[in-house]
């Protein structure tokens, strides 16, 4: 939750509701993970055998939620599974470069 506060009207003091854990790196099988906790996962929106993206720079690892590739069918749900009055139009004969 990120929280502002207003003074005048050049600076924001904002401050960042941060959870810090600790967690240990083990090894499981050929390579090594961390186990994150539910309350972890809950609060950065991510679930269980969710994909999500690792950046690593500067000696820091960061995990981001992915965003998912969502079908035709899934969009078309958010408009009452229409798409659109979508018809054909004539643009006429092809012509210039269109004829190749």
């Amino acid at each position: 939750m990120l929280s502002c506060i207003y003074i005048g009207y050049t600076i924001d003091i904002c401050i960042l509701e941060v959870i810090i854990l600790i967690a240990q790196i083990t090894k499981w099988g050929n390579s090594q993970g961390i186990r994150l906790t539910r309350k972890a996962l809950e609060e950065a929106g991510m679930k269980p055998d969710e994909k999500v993206i690792m950046l690593v720079e500067h000696g820091k690892i960061t995990l981001m939620k992915s965003s998912r590739h969502r079908t035709l069918e899934e969009r078309a749900a958010e408009y009452d599974g229409k798409l659109g009055p979508y018809t054909e139009f004539d643009w006429g004969e092809p012509v210039g470069r269109e004829i190749l």
